[in-house]
């Protein structure tokens, strides 16, 4: 079951099975599908990874988690086309490089490039839309805070960028758009940290440290939904290999239900506990349901997806899961 839990994402696919752009075979369009010479959709954005200009390596936790977050923020409003982290991940580092050539690879009309420097207790980040096809900036800013004032920074970023690309936020966008995930910034900064630890799936002291990193947010932040969710994750990935099953999936569990019942809403808290009702209690009937819970409430989240797709291989539904799997590759 674990096997056809995580086929789908963690598998990564053969020379044979892959195309040149890192997506999987067969390569070439398929019949009803747009040519991939196509031009991409208008409203389609990639955020580049943020470059950390800081002089402390340590700092990277910054420009890692606002890049993971503005992405997060731009997905809640549906008009745009949201790359997710994973497909901007490989091209870490080539923000300065041809701009028409990353948005045709990415199938993106617009990226959004920019740095991060921290300063004693000052941080500074520069941002810039770019239409990828001619090159043209649209819309960017500088932002000086102070470190202890970073809550809103990415909300502020995604709604400029929001409305350079649709012309205007609509009402119930700007609401999703500038919602605290909590109020205390020290909390946040944990975070942060704590995102980008668990990145780092096959290494077990990270994600440990990763555990640690969201724990110190919710002693800060007893309603910080999100760190229960990241929290989950990390117990997730723990459960592959370092820790037992059944306390990690266990685990896993306990922090998604304390996110949801601080936020019915946290789709991943519902994507987590999809996994964890295939993975230890085997009820593959109840993992669909909790996946679809997540689907609902982001439907262009890649974990929901990947737990449906195991959960229908399970049940015998191979062709809804295979499609269940592209779903959860081209959303992440």
């Amino acid at each position: 079951l674990l096997c056809a839990l995580y086929a789908s994402s963690y598998v990564r696919p053969s020379a044979a099975q892959q195309c040149p752009d890192g997506t999987p075979a067969p390569c070439g369009p398929r019949p009803g599908a747009p040519a991939r010479a196509a031009a991409p959709p208008p409203n389609s954005v990639a955020v580049l990874y943020l470059a950390n200009l800081s002089r402390d390596t340590a700092d990277a936790f910054l420009a890692e988690g606002l890049t993971e977050e503005i992405i997060i923020r731009l997905g809640q409003v549906p008009r745009l086309e949201v790359k997710s982290l994973f497909e901007v991940q490989r091209f870490r580092g080539q923000a300065a490089q041809d701009p028409a050539a990353l948005g045709r690879t990415l199938r993106a009309a617009y990226l959004v490039v920019g740095s991060v420097q921290r300063a004693g207790d000052r941080v500074r980040l520069r941002y810039e839309v770019i239409r990828a096809a001619t090159r043209a900036r649209v819309a960017g800013d500088v932002i000086d805070r102070a470190s202890s004032d970073l809550l809103t920074v990415e909300s502020d970023i995604a709604g400029a960028v929001a409305t350079a690309i649709t012309g205007q936020v609509l009402p119930e966008e700007r609401t999703r758009l500038s919602r605290r995930v909590t109020s205390d910034p020290v909390a946040y900064e944990q975070y942060l940290r704590g995102l980008q630890a668990a990145h780092n799936f096959g290494d077990e002291a990270a994600l440990r440290s990763a555990v640690a990193f969201f724990n110190r947010a919710i002693e800060r932040d007893s309603g910080f939904a999100a760190a229960f969710a990241g929290k989950a994750v990390a117990w997730s990935m723990l459960a592959d290999g370092y820790v037992t099953p059944r306390e990690g999936y266990g685990q896993t569990r306990v922090a998604a239900n304390q996110a949801l019942a601080r936020d019915s809403s946290n789709a991943l808290g519902w994507a987590m506990l999809a996994n964890a009702a295939i993975a230890l209690d085997l009820d593959a009937p109840e993992g669909a349901r909790l996946a679809r819970r997540g689907i609902a409430l982001d439907p262009h989240g890649g974990w929901s997806r990947v737990f449906l797709s195991g959960a229908l291989w399970a049940e015998g539904k191979t062709d809804s899961a295979i499609g269940e799997a592209r779903r959860a590759w081209q959303a992440d």
